[in-house]
């Protein structure tokens, strides 16, 4: 519970100094969003979580309960081979080079929608909730970089209506 009190307030702290650190970014001459509105957000992000980090918000779904009988009780599961932790290690690794290669060919919606389902599926979704995620993020977040923030994505194969 210390380690996670110290965790979250070191994001939280993370956090505030990327506010800081955007407020300090200049103004873009004709436009109402400017530079720093990302990294705030993001730094408003670490906040959060970073707060409810140290209150120990979530604790409970981390905490296994194993009940040990004596003779014939439930063993402990057995700890994940190392390939499979290495795998784990590289998927967003191999995932970005995917990006890399891939969003010029593919266009964002269908690069970000193979990435969100490829990791909510690595992270332990159901098949059917990764690709929902995948169907309502993709499009989501293009709107908002492309629409809003005024960032040019790659339309690729399928490009965006808006």
């Amino acid at each position: 519970m210390t380690s996670d009190r110290i965790s979250g307030v070191v994001t939280g702290l993370i956090g505030v100094a990327l506010i800081v650190g955007a407020s300090g970014l200049p103004a873009m001459p004709g436009q109402q969003i400017g530079p720093s509105i990302f990294p705030t957000v993001i730094g408003a992000g670490l906040v959060l979580c970073g707060f409810l980090i140290a209150m120990g918000v979530g604790r409970s779904l981390e905490d296994e309960e194993v009940i040990v009988t004596e003779g014939d009780g439930p063993a402990p599961p057995p700890p994940p081979a190392l390939p499979v932790q290495v795998l784990r290690a590289a998927l967003p690794i191999a995932l970005l080079l995917f990006y890399v290669f891939t969003i010029k060919t593919l266009g964002f919606l269908i690069v970000a929608a193979v990435i969100v389902l490829v990791m909510a599926l690595a992270l332990g979704a159901r098949p059917g909730r990764a690709a929902l995620l995948a169907l309502v993020a993709s499009p989501l977040i293009h709107f908002i970089f492309a629409s809003l923030l005024r960032v040019p994505l790659a339309p690729g194969l399928l490009p965006a209506p808006w």
